[in-house]
């Protein structure tokens, strides 16, 4: 799902055209346009992320996000700076791609012009893997001198040195869950069967120095 008025408007008239077809559409993400969704609570991630982080001692963040219109880019920070916000921590945030190259060059300008922060947290898997990247090859230890935290559970995340610790969504029974609502005549557009994620600690979140 995207906050992009011509996608809007091309996803409302696709899904109005499948439907006049008598096709069910079911969304595995937040839309902007109406429709029955099994979903990750995208917000839920964000706020459980910096609690994680926070639970820890640390309270100035660098916040990676890939594109800055993915409807759950946005929920996923918007829960954790409004987390951030109400416990008096900062933050500051680079939005771009879901990719290792945007963790790697947006971590290296983000440290440049602000050295005091211990701890990352990045909406996607991939970015943190180039975050972790970046401090590698500088000789920044991870996680006695910042704390690394992604977000999916990608197969790469055990092997990653150290070892990511992130959140596991829940992909299968997801797709699982939309599999079934197609076949459900009850559901409306507003219906939304909610997903939560699971924290799974490894090695690159410590405590703050």
């Amino acid at each position: 799902g995207w906050v992009d008025e011509d996608f809007r408007k091309r996803m409302e008239d696709a899904v109005a055209d499948l439907h006049a077809q008598d096709v069910r559409v079911i969304g595995c993400a937040p839309q902007a346009v109406p429709m029955p969704c099994a979903m990750v609570d995208n917000t839920a991630v964000g706020i459980q992320a910096f609690h994680v982080l926070h639970d820890l001692g640390h309270t100035h963040f660098a916040i990676l996000g890939g594109e800055a219109d993915n409807i759950s880019n946005q929920r996923r920070i918007a829960g954790f700076t409004g987390e951030a916000t109400k416990n008096n921590c900062t933050w500051v945030e680079s939005n771009g791609e879901f990719s290792w190259q945007h963790g790697h060059d947006a971590l290296a300008a983000l440290l440049e012009k602000d050295p005091a922060i211990t701890a990352i947290y990045a909406t996607n898997d991939h970015i943190a893997v180039g975050a972790l990247r970046y401090l590698e090859e500088n000789g920044r230890q991870v996680p006695d001198e910042f704390s690394v935290l992604g977000t999916g559970d990608i197969t790469v995340a055990p092997y990653t040195f150290p070892a990511m610790s992130t959140f596991r969504l829940p992909f299968a029974e997801l797709g699982a869950a939309a599999v079934k609502m197609i076949f459900d005549p009850g559901l409306t557009e507003t219906t939304v069967i909610p997903f939560t994620s699971e924290y799974v600690p490894r090695e690159s979140v410590g405590p703050r120095r």
